[in-house]
């Protein structure tokens, strides 16, 4: 008899089942999409995974090299785990499908798991580095170009006020590029310049090469519902132009935030948590035109981009013989508050995978 298998937009998931009415269980894999793929690291592999109707939980792994199965501890639970394979030369994958099933009725997500191989496998190479809590005090500064002369390498800095905000941005030692809006509307914006830092930066620099931008923060905090927080890769120094592309942030209320996908002059809400006040906020930028970010928690930058919950903020077209794609000219770093809103910038990483 043939299986008719069903499709949850909301979920991600894909469900199979029989007749007889009901709806299938449940079911969610934390930073997993049934049907998608993604890169990992070998060894230890685990997974969160939701089943809110109690439905019976299963969870497979299979080595696409050998067609052999790995063994997953936990794999009835909602924490399965595993051991990844060694991508030995030329790189190895996993398929791993989680099933959910109650009632005769089951809902599965099946994604693959991809493992880098040693040989002529690429790998993320630090290009600068700009500590400013290493700077020497200066500002405030409510608008121009300045330099700050962080450790590890002096960086260009542009402060820009908006729509009526009389904030500013000052360098403290110790501290870093303190980001203050004030006036309960507008922006201000500090600008790094990151195209400038990057020795023989061009198209040519990004052409088959992805860079990841990683912008250290905290101190993030809001002095009324609305204040935003945005971090952006830009082409310009205005904080709200259509073609800048990254994460913004939203007091939800006191205790939370909202976190949001801003691109093309519009934004897409991720979800609404507990307020992060410190942060390192990854900015991916792939043939100087797309933008994808990762959102980590605390001080430390994802070692591996690639292995980290990304998200797209889109991308410029690209047209046949383009070879001035959008981030070439200019490849800017925008840290904006908004309203009444202030965090802090204390390092910068530029890494390019090659």
């Amino acid at each position: 008899m043939p299986i008719t298998p069903c499709f949850d937009p909301t979920t991600g998931a894909s469900g199979g089942g029989g007749g007889g009415g009901g709806s299938e269980p449940g079911l969610t894999v934390t930073g997993r999409t049934d049907g998608e793929a993604y890169n990992v690291s070998a060894g230890a592999r685990s997974l969160s995974v939701s089943n809110p109707d109690g439905a019976t939980l299963s969870t497979t792994v299979e080595q696409a090299s050998t067609g052999g199965a790995i063994t997953v501890t936990g794999s009835t639970g909602t924490t399965p785990s595993w051991t990844a394979p060694s991508g030995s030369t030329t790189g190895e994958a996993v398929q791993v499908q989680v099933t959910a099933t109650k009632g005769g009725l089951s809902t599965s997500v099946a994604f693959t798991e991809r493992i880098a191989g040693s040989g002529g496998a690429g790998g993320w190479t630090t290009k600068s580095t700009h500590d400013i809590t290493g700077a020497t005090n200066a500002g405030p500064y409510t608008s121009g170009a300045q330099t700050v002369d962080a450790t590890g390498g002096s960086i260009g800095m542009t402060a820009t006020r908006a729509s009526g905000n009389t904030g500013n941005v000052t360098i403290t030692n110790g501290t870093g590029a303190v980001i203050t809006a004030v006036g309960g509307s507008g922006a201000m914006t500090a600008t790094f310049d990151l195209g400038a830092v990057l020795t023989g930066y061009d198209f040519e620099y990004i052409r088959f090469y992805a860079l990841a931008v990683d912008v250290y923060l905290t101190n993030i905090v809001f002095d009324d519902d609305g204040s935003i927080a945005n971090i952006s890769i830009s082409d310009s120094t205005a904080w709200n132009d259509g073609d800048g592309r990254g994460l913004e942030l939203y007091q939800a209320d006191a205790s939370d935030e909202q976190r949001r996908i801003r691109g093309a002059g519009s934004t897409t809400t991720i979800d609404t948590r507990t307020k992060v006040t410190e942060r390192v906020v990854t900015l991916v930028m792939t043939r100087g035109q797309i933008v994808d970010f990762s959102d980590t928690s605390g001080t430390s930058a994802p070692a591996d981009p690639h292995t980290a919950t990304n998200y797209t903020a889109g991308g410029d077209a690209v047209g046949r013989k383009d070879d001035t794609p959008l981030y070439i000219s200019n490849f800017f770093a925008n840290v904006t508050a908004f309203g009444g809103a202030a965090l802090t910038v204390t390092k910068i990483v530029v890494r390019r995978f090659q």
